[in-house]
C-alpha cells in the first residue's frame, strides 16, 4: 500500500495557489494563510489605470 491508499484524504488541507490568488483577485481582498509556521499572503493586483486618451481612442474604434 502507498501513501495515498493510507489516507482517506490525502489532498485534504492543500492549499490550491492559482484558487487563492483568483478568489483575491476576485473579491479584491487580502487573503493571509497560515500553516506550519509559514504565512502565505495574496493580495489583490492593481488594475491598469486607463488615461483620457486611451479611452478616446475606444470610442473611436
Amino acid at each position: 500500500m502507498t501513501n495515498i491508499e493510507q489516507k482517506p484524504h490525502p489532498h485534504k488541507g492543500r492549499i490550491s495557489i492559482r484558487d487563492t490568488a483568483r478568489i483575491a483577485q476576485e473579491t479584491n481582498i487580502r487573503i493571509e494563510i497560515e500553516r506550519d509556521g509559514t504565512i502565505y499572503r495574496f493580495e489583490p493586483l492593481k488594475k491598469k489605470k486607463r488615461t483620457i486618451a486611451d479611452e478616446e481612442e475606444n470610442i473611436r474604434l
